[in-house]
């Protein structure tokens, strides 16, 4: 389910008395979801990449989870034993038809 793994990147693992002064949290400003197989709305993407998509889960498991996840990333937050915490993110409309 796509809104169920989303949703658990957002709620559930962390909660007010969790967060610490070792957490980062991390705002991504910019990507894109699509689905050229499903939906018509964009005719010069799907020129290009008629059978292709990127949805929400796809996003949580290449971006979300492993920035979550990361013992690398959490050992450089402030002295070690850090985590950062995706908080969202920004979806850019790719290329519609109407220009909006």
């Amino acid at each position: 389910n796509i809104h169920k793994n989303i949703g658990r990147s957002f709620h559930g693992t962390y909660s007010s008395s969790s967060l610490q002064a070792n957490v980062l949290e991390f705002l991504d400003c910019h990507h894109h979801f699509y689905d050229t197989l499903n939906n018509g709305f964009s005719t010069f993407l799907n020129r290009f990449f008629p059978n292709e998509s990127y949805l929400p889960y796809e996003y949580y498991n290449d971006v979300v989870e492993p920035i979550e996840e990361s013992e690398v990333l959490g050992k450089r937050i402030r002295g070690g034993g850090g985590m950062i915490r995706h908080i969202g993110s920004v979806h850019v409309e790719l290329m519609p038809d109407d220009g909006l």
